[in-house]
């Protein structure tokens, strides 16, 4: 087949429908005393998990960030945050605000209490859900969280790239195409940016990811995640600045079991995060991953960390 030049124009017009239309069709969209809030749920039975995914991102993002977690006994419940997808910014700005939207969710469905997971930016509506409603929550996990003051751009001329490519839904299509047609450069970016590994590191990194069907698989999905980025742009945005302006979280207020996971080459959010929450949160139980980075689930050690966790899930569930 010879392209045209009109070739590309109609795969990205194509492509952008096609994703805004399979994201309205797997989700649904309830209306609160905050405003209207969208939603998807996997599993039939057991407690609820909640995932709060990370930026950019939305309901989506959770799914393909925890894939492990879809049946294995909980109602897998995922919620896109204010200004990404069908959330508007107006539901709540502030961590705060974001963490009583939850809130709002989870009585729709007359949840009581729910395990909450958190991924990167994730991670201040989550300690600030933990914080305000106690009674509501049975345990809490963070993934390579964000727990302090968190710039993007921080210094790495990738990071620098990404943000530009975050920004930009003709940009982030050709990046969903060379994630297929060119996996092993797209692959090697994503871990030269995300971790601190040496340049030998990056390359035996990216080559175990390459090899590795599932993991593959994974980064195409966690990239579809963040596409189109038009819809996600002011949840993005947002989360910038929010993130840029952290203080102070009362951590001592956080009373339930609380697990910490994080990479120990994590160079976007990286390890004194970790380190913060777990001298600060009573009895928090912290896994340091020996050969993770930012996208955890591409260390060979992940399997372990998963059981873990699940382990952890289990011991707490209030049913």
């Amino acid at each position: 087949m010879v392209q045209t030049k009109s070739s590309a124009p109609v795969w990205y017009f194509n492509w952008k429908e096609h994703l805004e239309q399979e994201l309205v069709a797997n989700s649904k969209l309830i209306d609160t005393d905050m405003g209207s809030i969208e939603y998807a749920v996997k599993g039939n039975e057991g407690p609820v998990l909640t995932g709060i995914h990370g930026s950019p991102g939305g309901y989506d993002q959770v799914f393909a960030h925890f894939p492990g977690l879809i049946g294995r006994g909980f109602r897998f419940l995922s919620w896109s945050r204010p200004g990404y997808l069908r959330t508007p910014i107006t539901v709540g700005r502030t961590f705060e605000q974001q963490a009583d939207a939850l809130v709002n969710l989870l009585d729709h469905f007359k949840v009581k209490r729910t395990g909450i997971i958190a991924n990167s930016t994730g991670g201040p509506i989550a300690l600030q859900f933990a914080i305000r409603h106690p009674d509501r929550i049975f345990a809490l996990v963070l993934e390579s969280c964000v727990t302090q003051k968190y710039f993007v751009n921080s210094g790495k001329k990738s990071e620098k790239v990404l943000s530009k490519l975050t920004f930009n839904d003709p940009t982030i299509w050709l990046y969903n195409v060379f994630a297929k047609y060119a996996s092993h450069s797209v692959v090697k970016s994503m871990v030269k940016m995300e971790s601190d590994f040496d340049a030998k590191q990056i390359e035996d990194v990216t080559e175990n990811i390459i090899g590795n069907n599932d993991k593959l698989a994974y980064i195409f999905n966690l990239i579809k995640s963040m596409s189109p980025i038009g819809i996600r742009k002011v949840g993005l945005e947002n989360d910038i600045i929010q993130n840029s302006g952290i203080e102070h979280f009362d951590l001592s207020k956080i009373e339930c079991p609380t697990m910490i996971i994080h990479g120990k080459h994590d160079a976007d959010v990286t390890l004194h995060h970790a380190g913060y929450v777990a001298t600060n949160i009573p009895h928090a139980e912290k896994i340091i991953v020996e050969d993770g980075f930012h996208i955890l689930p591409m260390s060979n050690s992940y399997v372990d960390v998963h059981k873990k966790r699940l382990e952890f899930l289990n011991k707490h569930r209030p049913y």
